[in-house]
């Protein structure tokens, strides 16, 4: 130890032995190294020669006694890291005109490494390439901006991948910051969106055309959309050919519309065969038109599990009526919704937590499964329209008495 780090040891009988002492903890302050999540860097003193290593990232910084200068990033395949190595990058990217030369002259299995934010002059277009990799440092350092036009659209390109870029509007942008488009009757196959930032638009975060086999992961959309343009934070669309197998996981989607008419999260259309698992959809300021989760349509077996829903306005929080073969389940729903859940036909609703003052809990139409949910706050816990219901084992704040339930419905054991 003493002789890597030239730490002192007192020999016996030293007097003023704790002088010695305190210089070995003054020093290792910089020879042991800080380990946080990234976000965090700026807690901590940049002191001469100290290293901080980011346990979310992998990213490491050095120290030169005023400030954190990015060194590079320790990537690991099977946790945050990308697990693809920035010097093995085919184009370097550092400003935009960097990003003009990669966007019209990227081929297929083109690498393109972002090193730092800045804005965009223009909509950069990818055309017809596949295969294609576009990762940054982190979305915490490479922030990329434009306030009226899209920042990356991709047509007619299979595979992409986009990593650890923060993509923003300026508030006043009302094209969608990120569009995936194709022709009539082209699909979008095996898109893998993850560790990325969308935020302060009027437009789209994330347009998705006709999307098959495709994955959002681990990013966060926040202060995106407007309801008089249809716009979302995360919108899904078909375009002809449906939108079948994606998947959405640990995603955050917080303060729909603060820059324009409030507006839901999430927008999908025909999205059939998908799941949205972990997210939390959290609003708690104006009301939205429909809700925080919005169908457009032919959206089947498709299956909500083990996500949150908050909104601290009067408005459902989720709007699925006209869609059949749904499953929500083991979800969270919270807040002073209308209804928190209103689903039309063809659902099944299980294992779910209602709370916080809904008006109503859940409201169907015909041939829906409600069973073994726990319904804590509301005026009305369960209400159904149509027929063929079956309404059990659900434990509701008034017993049965908050039921309103059609002809045709089997209920019991509700308490």
């Amino acid at each position: 130890m003493t002789e890597n780090h030239n730490y002192n040891q007192p020999s016996e009988g030293t007097r003023d032995w704790h002088i010695p002492l305190n210089e070995n903890f003054a020093a290792l302050d910089t020879d042991i190294e800080v380990r946080d999540d990234e976000s965090a860097l700026d807690t901590y003193s940049p002191d001469e020669h100290a290293k901080f290593f980011a346990v979310d990232t992998g990213a490491v910084y050095l120290g030169d006694g005023t400030s954190w200068n990015y060194v590079g990033t320790v990537d690991d395949t099977e946790g945050s890291g990308s697990g693809m190595d920035p010097q093995s990058a085919d184009w370097v990217v550092s400003n935009d005109a960097d990003m003009a030369q990669a966007a019209s002259g990227a081929t297929d299995g083109d690498f393109i490494y972002i090193t730092n934010g800045f804005e965009t002059s223009g909509t950069h277009v990818f055309d017809s390439t596949d295969n294609l990799t576009i990762m940054g440092r982190h979305f915490r350092n490479t922030k990329l901006q434009n306030g009226s036009e899209s920042i990356f659209e991709f047509r007619n390109c299979q595979r992409v991948r986009l990593s650890r870029l923060h993509f923003n509007g300026k508030s006043n942008n009302t094209e969608s910051l990120v569009a995936f488009r194709n022709g009539f009757g082209t699909i979008n196959y095996n898109q893998f969106i993850h560790d990325c930032r969308f935020g302060d638009s009027r437009g789209n975060g994330l347009l998705w055309n006709s999307i098959h086999d495709s994955t959002i992961f681990r990013c966060e959309f926040f202060g995106l959309g407007d309801a008089s343009l249809s716009t979302f934070n995360l919108k899904i669309e078909d375009t002809g050919e449906g939108c079948r197998g994606n998947q959405i996981a640990d995603c955050r989607f917080e303060r729909n519309g603060t820059t324009g008419t409030p507006a839901g999260h999430f927008y999908m259309n025909n999205l059939q065969q998908s799941a949205i698992r972990g997210c939390k959809f959290h609003e708690g300021q104006e009301a939205s038109p429909d809700g925080l989760v919005v169908s457009g349509g032919g959206n089947h077996r498709t299956h909500f599990v083990g996500s949150y829903f908050f909104a601290d306005y009067g408005s459902d929080l989720i709007n699925w009526t006209d869609s059949d073969k749904g499953v929500i389940s083991s979800c969270v729903f919270y807040g002073n919704a209308d209804t928190a859940l209103r689903i039309g036909n063809n659902k099944t609703v299980s294992s779910c937590l209602f709370d916080g003052g809904m008006n109503e809990a859940i409201s169907g139409g015909s041939n829906n499964l409600i069973t073994c949910n726990r319904i804590t706050s509301a005026s009305e816990s369960i209400t159904t329209t149509g027929s063929s219901n079956l309404v059990a084992v659900n434990v509701t704040p008034d017993g049965t008495s908050g039921l309103n339930l059609s002809d045709g419905t089997t209920s019991g054991l509700n308490i």
